[in-house]
């Protein structure tokens, strides 16, 4: 198994990853997210996680230092000594039954109304890409080997009642905002006492297709 390089500041895929035990680094990335096409929430979702990876900021291979100074020659054969790391991004949104996407709120009144509208039913969904790059000598960059994307969505019922609402949006973010967090919806922990049907992937409202992610990972031979 090797290290994950994870681009994303987000607890909950952090701790997934740490549940599956699987190893990872986090890394930047410098995308801006506030300007993208009018898609659908499937659609959206995959963009952004794309749009992640293009942005995805990584150090040279230790492997890699102190070789500017090498012939062509030389260069040639180390490209055939290929040196791998695996990256992976994802973004996550939902969306209520009336088909508003919910991003992150503005403030407590918006968190509030946007956990009203998920009462009725809603969807979530997370796209991601998994990236295996290889180090190119000639060019000093990571280069894609391969790619695979992917998305996952779960629809569900999500029910804080008006008489709760203060008391989850002060509890459920332990260490976080709820601001930070799309549609103030966090289904674990706190919030899994609202959590109603789910039918779909539950780890794809948490934040990442942990199934989905895992089988991107092993075509990509991380796991070798």
């Amino acid at each position: 198994m090797h290290t994950l390089f994870l681009a994303s500041k987000s607890r909950s895929r952090r701790e997934l990853l740490d549940f599956c035990r699987i190893p990872y680094k986090l890394v930047e990335q410098s995308a801006d997210e506030s300007q993208h096409p009018d898609l659908a929430l499937l659609e959206l979702v995959q963009y952004l996680a794309e749009l992640k990876m293009a942005h995805v900021i990584l150090e040279q291979p230790s492997q890699a230092s102190n070789l500017s100074n090498l012939s062509t020659k030389l260069l040639q054969t180390l490209n055939t000594l290929p040196i791998y790391c695996w990256v992976l991004t994802a973004d996550t949104l939902g969306a209520n039954s009336q088909g508003e996407i919910c991003r992150k709120p503005v403030d407590r009144l918006d968190a509030i109304r946007m956990l009203k509208s998920y009462r009725a039913g809603a969807i979530t969904a997370t796209g991601y890409c998994v990236d295996r790059r290889r180090w190119n000598f000639n060019t000093n960059n990571w280069d894609i080997d391969q790619r695979i994307t992917g998305v996952a969505s779960a629809s569900y019922a999500f029910n804080v009642p008006d008489s709760c609402l203060d008391s989850y949006l002060d509890q459920a973010f332990s260490g976080i905002s709820y601001l930070d967090v799309s549609g103030a919806v966090e289904i674990e922990r706190y919030g899994v006492q609202y959590l109603g049907d789910i039918q779909g992937s539950y780890t794809a409202i948490v934040g990442l297709p942990m199934f989905e992610v895992r089988e991107s990972l092993a075509k990509l031979g991380f796991f070798d």
